[in-house]
This record gives structure tokens, sequence and C-alpha cells, in this order.
């Protein structure tokens, strides 16, 4: 009955041990998928917003440097009187246009937020007002019906010069959602750094803890599985009344000095103490008496500790 308790409880201690290192192992390996999958979320986010940006910042950068260039093509299609140079830098001018409105369809079709489709709106109902006014100044210069363009032409400049300017503002809009979106990025990176850190240190603190328990607990197991051994030795060793070895500790001594003795080649010796009539100081004086006696007189005849 004793020993299926005793195996009980064994088994139960072991079936602890074991689910208390699988959910330091599960809450672990959880934890770092969690993290993993957490920091590639942010890093894939971060890459699809930048290249976004980028996309959009090149494509204003390419849409401005249309207008620019239009612009500078107006300025030297009034100074020129060669109609073939005229003719090239017409071409010019809607090779330029073409490329405005190419850089614009990337740009639509961009991830834009609420303030830059507002820019993106304005800018477009900006060129609108200007290309009928646009055609008629290019058109006039073609046909050269007006030999002074100077005032129409500061005015088509300055047409360029307020989409040069909405032009502007949009770049700088992405500059700053860059630099926001780096600082953002960072400051999440850091905060899920910050967690991770001190998820894995609790699990680290518990893990040791357990492991501790888990130490002590066998080692203080073992102390008094080694002192229950030595107890129970004794008791199979020796008298229960006197307290001095009996027959099975003689034998077993016996055995382990023939087996010294002939490992090395030595002697031995076994006193034997033989008293008659002893049965009458035990009746007499009692058991305490009668153990204390031959135990006292066998003590003073052992030539070692361990002597019986």
């Amino acid at each position: 009955m004793i020993a299926n308790v005793m195996i009980n409880s064994q088994r139960l201690r072991i079936f602890f041990y074991l689910v208390g290192f699988s959910v330091l192992f599960l809450a672990f390996s959880g934890s770092l998928t969690h993290f993993h999958k957490d920091f590639s979320q942010l890093n894939t986010s971060l890459i699809r917003t930048i290249n976004n940006n980028d996309i959009q910042l090149r494509s204003v950068m390419d849409m401005r440097v249309a207008i620019g260039q239009r612009a500078a093509l107006l300025w030297h299609m009034t100074l020129t009187e060669d109609f073939f140079v005229l003719d090239e830098l017409l071409g010019q001018l809607y090779e330029q246009e073409t490329n405005y409105q190419k850089s614009r369809i990337v740009l639509l079709n961009s991830e834009l937020d609420v303030a830059e489709k507002k820019l993106i709106h304005q800018l477009d109902t900006k060129i609108n007002q200007q290309a009928a006014e646009l055609k008629y100044f290019t058109d006039a210069l073609i046909g050269k019906t007006n030999r002074d363009f100077t005032h129409k032409l500061n005015h088509v400049l300055s047409n360029h010069t307020a989409v040069i300017n909405l032009l502007d503002n949009l770049i700088e809009q992405q500059q700053q959602q860059n630099i926001a979106i780096r600082k953002s990025s960072t400051t999440h990176m850091k905060d899920l750094l910050s967690e991770m850190i001190a998820t894995i240190v609790v699990i680290v603190v518990f893990g040791t803890l357990f492991a501790i328990y888990v130490i002590c607990h066998s080692l203080k197991q073992s102390y008094t599985l080694q002192a229950t051994n030595r107890e129970l030795a004794h008791v199979v060793g020796h008298d229960s009344l006197t307290g001095l070895p009996n027959r099975s500790l003689l034998l077993e001594q016996l055995t382990l000095i023939l087996s010294s003795t002939k490992r090395k080649k030595e002697h031995a010796a076994v006193l034997f103490v033989d008293l008659n009539d002893f049965k009458p100081i035990n009746d007499n004086y009692g058991h305490n008496v009668g153990g204390f006696l031959p135990a006292k007189g066998c003590r003073g005849h052992v030539i070692r500790p361990k002597g019986s």
C-alpha cells in the first residue's frame, strides 16, 4: 500500500515537472513567434509605405520637371523667329506634356491619402484652367499673329509658377510623410523590442524559479530517501532492544571484510562474546540494564569504531 502511494506520488511529481517545463517552452516559443510576426508585419508595412511614398515623390518631381521644361520651352519659342526651330520646340513641348501625364497616372495609381488627393485635385483644376489659355498662346506663337508676347508670356509663366508651387507643396508633404513614417516605425520598433525583452525576462525568471524549485525538491527527496535508507539499514542491522549490531550486520560486515582482506591479502579478527545465564539480568533489572551491560562490555573490546 505504502509502495503504491509512493509510486503514485512520484508519477504525479514527474507529470507536474513535465507540465511546468512544457508550459515554459510553449510560452517562450509562442512569444518568439508572436514577436517575429509583429516584426515582420511592421517591417513589411514600413517597406510598402516607403516604396509607395518614393513612387509618389519621384512622380511629383518628374511632373515638376515637365512643367519647368514646358515653361522654358515657351520662353524659347517667344524668342525664335525660325519656323523649323519653332516646330522642334513645339514637339518638345508636346513631349513634356506627355511626360507630365505619364507621371500623373503613376501618381494616381499609388496609395493616396486625403491631403494628397486634395492637392492633386487643386493641381488638376489649375492645369485645366490653363489649358485653353496655353493652347491659344502656342497657336499665337506658331502663327506669329502678334509680335509682342511679353505680357502674355509673363501671365503664362506666372500660371506655370503657381502649378510648380502646388507641386512643391506636394513634394514637401511627401518628404514630411517619409520622416513621420520612419519616426513612427522607430517608435513602434522600440516599443515592440521593449515588450519582447520584458516578456523574455519574465519567462526566464519564472523558468529559473521553477528549475530551482525542482532542484530543491529533488534534493530534499534525495536527502529524505538517504535518511530513510540509513534508518532502515540501522533497523535491519541492529537489535531493537540493545542497539547492538545483530547477526545480519555481522554477516554483512564479514562479507565485506573477507572480500577486502582477500583483495588486499591482509588478515582480520572477529571478537565473539558469549554471555551465559543473561536472562535473569533482564528479568530482575529490566531490559534497559540488560541492554546497557553487554553494549558497554562489547564497546570496551572493539578495536575500531566499525568493529562489531
